[in-house]
């Protein structure tokens, strides 16, 4: 199914196309009972996401917090992340650095990564 021929209120605005895998989530996520609802633990919907052909684990993180609302997904290894930690924390920070800054961060880590990426 191609995402263009859904209704605006059946589709998602995704920026990345992994060959089709994002077009299929499009296709099947609508009624939000296949990869995430409010009451699914983050970790069982990126697992789910993960399975899929072309999705690791940063792009089930990505997809987590901006098309699912997760607010404490947190797109570990981001460079852009990991580049606006470092300038805020005055030194070079590796991700390992930033992932235990961020767990301080629970269940809202997904806000602190949107406005690192306003940093960056």
């Amino acid at each position: 199914m191609d995402a263009s021929t859904l209704a605006p209120d059946d589709r998602w605005h995704f920026w990345i196309d992994r060959g089709g895998t994002f077009t299929d989530i499009v296709a099947k996520r609508p009624d939000g009972t296949l990869f995430g609802a409010p009451d699914r633990p983050l970790e069982a919907t990126i697992a789910a996401l993960v399975r899929l052909p072309g999705i690791g684990r940063w792009t089930a993180e990505y997809i987590a917090l901006r098309g699912l609302g997760y607010a404490d997904a947190f797109p570990t290894g981001d460079l852009g992340l990991v580049r606006a930690w470092s300038r805020l924390a005055r030194r070079t920070a590796s991700a390992a650095d930033l992932d235990r800054r961020a767990a301080t961060w629970r269940p809202y880590r997904g806000y602190a990564a949107m406005l690192l990426w306003s940093l960056a």
